[in-house]
This record gives structure tokens, sequence and C-alpha cells, in this order.
């Protein structure tokens, strides 16, 4: 299933709602046809642009993607919104919050009825992350 507007702005409020209950900072979050890229050379799916003094913005390619690519672009997003190097206050995350945060995006997603497939569902199986497996999400 293709990501839509309605199921991006939907799945953008789901991560956002997590995301403060995790005490992050919510980066601007806006759907752009072609993101970035060199005259000629395929568009980026994710961007982020970065003014000091303001709120990142994360730009995600929506149209021709599926949505669970669309949605671990946004979660993916949220975490590079967050960290220091993008103006984010504090010391970095450490790996296993980041691992929590993504497990918790995941579990709003589906709570919300949003998710329709994630992505690691189509990796073979010695790629896939146990930490966002169903199982892992259900606990």
């Amino acid at each position: 299933m293709g990501s839509t507007s309605l199921h991006f702005a939907d799945s953008v409020r789901a991560v956002s709602r997590a995301a403060r209950g995790f005490g992050l900072m919510v980066p601007v979050i806006r759907t752009a046809s072609a993101v970035g890229g060199p005259r000629g050379a395929d568009p980026a799916d994710r961007t982020i642009r970065r003014v000091e003094g303001h709120v990142p913005v994360i730009a995600i390619r929506v149209a021709g993607r599926p949505s669970a690519a669309v949605q671990s672009d946004l979660i993916d997003g949220f975490l590079v919104a967050n960290t220091p190097t993008h103006g984010a206050p504090g010391p970095p995350m450490s790996r296993a919050d980041e691992q929590r945060f993504r497990r918790v995006c995941w579990a709003a997603l589906e709570r919300d009825g949003l998710l329709v497939a994630r992505v690691t569902d189509h990796l073979p199986v010695g790629r896939r992350d146990p930490a966002a497996s169903p199982r892992a999400l259900a606990a």
C-alpha cells in the first residue's frame, strides 16, 4: 500500500505524540514530491534542514513509496533531529534509547491503526532488527 497525505499526517501525529512522551523535540515535518538531489539524480527520500535557532525541518518524499518506508523515514528523521549536531540540547541518545524510541513509535502507529507493514518484514531474516519484531512491540 502506498502512502497518502492523510495517512502520512496521521502517522506524523502518532510519532509526534510518542516523541513528546519520550521527552524529544518535535521537528517540523513536511512532504515533498521530490526532495533534494542534484539535477538528473534520483531524489532523496528524506532530508533534514537546520537553521541556527530554529527547529529542524524534515522533508519526506511520500509519493510512490510504501507506507512502511515513509513511516520508517519519519521515525529516523525524529531521531536525527534530536541529535546534538542538529540542534537538540543535551547528550546524544544511547543506542538502547534509540531502539526503545523506535519500538514506542511502531507501537503507536500500530495502536492508531496506521501500521500496514514494517520495512524490516521485507529484509532477509539475518538483517531483521529483533527489537522491531511484533513480539517485542507487544511487550
